[in-house]
């Protein structure tokens, strides 16, 4: 997107007072920061927010609309009064020497809480509910309903819980990912097209730092120390900005979708680069499919509705909102952007469900699940895609 445009963001739809899957545009200020908390600029340049973590599109344009200012009004605000969380720590050592312990593990014991399931089983189970969708519902509401099933899916397969689909993912699927996604090989295929340069920080959640490189670049220099990523995320075709023609060059890499995912034709494809040590801290928003291609990334899951701060969002209660973090029983707000932290230096909030997955391997993420990964190996490279799409 160009420097200065007001990002789309897909909220925890789930924890919304206001209607859910609506259009979100927040501007956010720009901010100075280092090390801990830092203080807003105030007015500053308007901060772009490339990966789209997001509350999505409704056939209501008019509630659309006025949600949309509603959180513009209080994002502008919230910007300017309140602190920054930031994490300036190095954590590729604690990723390292964690990796180390667990990389023969079994994948019971990588995820030990979490469902697996086969794509084949999967792909069943989504044939079936679909089959008994057009039979209970009229031609004529079909199109709706479906979107909206779509949308609630992954909460079908485990009681609304996440579930991990084994096996290599995208060598069933045919992808050419599944053998050309080694940093080299993708390097030289990407060549020269543009990246942001991303981080994560409350209460901005993922943000671009405005400084573009290319895959090449971002691979060849290891900015995991200050947990730098890349992250491509879509929200449909019509968009335009430094990124569409990289999403575009890229989406064809992982395709077909699986079955009960929107095809390459809605834009709606995520790709996540991680190094070592780099994190997106506790998050949550609409339901989510991504394949981990290479490397290792480490997954901490709390349910929707977990008790937390609601800096930007009308809640219902006391869940987290957009740009807020888990609060621990005894009422600390467990503030760490680098999820990373969770590897040795600070205990996970109670309650949390780990899962370490690897190359092939599948996350399927019902909505408003709140959750935060790191990578633990020196390349990470995952694909997948938006399942809320309510574009009219």
């Amino acid at each position: 997107m160009a420097r200065g445009r007001m990002p789309v963001l897909r909220v925890c739809a789930a924890v919304l007072a206001v209607p859910a899957f609506q259009i979100w545009e927040v501007q956010a200020q720009e901010q100075r920061c280092s090390q801990g908390v830092c203080s807003s600029t105030g007015a500053g340049t308007a901060r772009e927010d490339a990966s789209l973590l997001q509350a999505h599109p409704v056939s209501e344009l008019t509630q659309a609309r006025h949600a949309k200012d509603a959180v513009k009004r209080r994002h502008k605000h919230h910007s300017q009064t309140h602190n920054k969380i930031v994490d300036g720590r190095d954590y590729r050592a604690d990723a390292a020497e964690y990796f180390e312990k667990v990389k023969h593990d079994s994948l019971e014991d990588r995820c030990p809480h979490i469902r697996t399931m086969t794509l084949k089983e999967v792909s069943q189970r989504w044939h079936e509910e679909l089959e008994q969708l057009k039979e209970d519902t009229p031609r004529e509401k079909f199109d709706k309903k479906f979107k909206d099933f779509r949308h609630a899916f992954p909460g079908l397969l485990h009681d609304n819980k996440p579930v991990l689909i084994k096996g290599h993912v995208p060598k069933q699927l045919g992808w050419r990912a599944a053998t050309h996604w080694g940093k080299d090989e993708l390097a030289d295929f990407l060549g020269d097209l543009p990246w942001q340069r991303q981080s994560f920080d409350y209460p901005d959640w993922v943000y671009s730092t405005h400084n573009l490189t290319t895959f090449r670049e971002y691979v060849g220099h290891d900015d995991s120390a200050r947990n730098i990523f890349l992250f491509g995320s879509e929200d449909g075709c019509d968009k335009r900005g430094d990124l569409k023609k990289t999403m575009d060059k890229i989406r064809g890499q992982f395709i077909p979708s699986p079955d009960f995912a929107w095809g390459p034709e809605v834009c709606e494809a995520i790709v996540a680069i991680d190094s070592i040590g780099s994190s997106h801290g506790f998050h949550c928003h609409d339901p989510v499919w991504q394949v981990q291609v290479q490397g290792y990334k480490m997954w901490w899951l709390l349910p929707p509705h977990y008790r937390g701060t609601a800096p930007e969002s009308d809640t219902t209660d006391d869940s987290i909102g957009w740009g807020g973090s888990p609060v621990l029983p005894d009422g600390t707000v467990f503030a760490h952007p680098n999820g990373c932290a969770m590897l040795k230096q600070v205990e996970p909030p109670p309650g949390t469900k780990s899962c370490l997955v690897g190359p092939g391997e599948m996350m399927v993420l019902p909505v408003g699940w709140v959750h935060s990964t790191c990578g633990l190996t020196n390349y990470t490279a995952a694909a997948g895609g938006w399942l809320g799409y309510y574009r009219s």
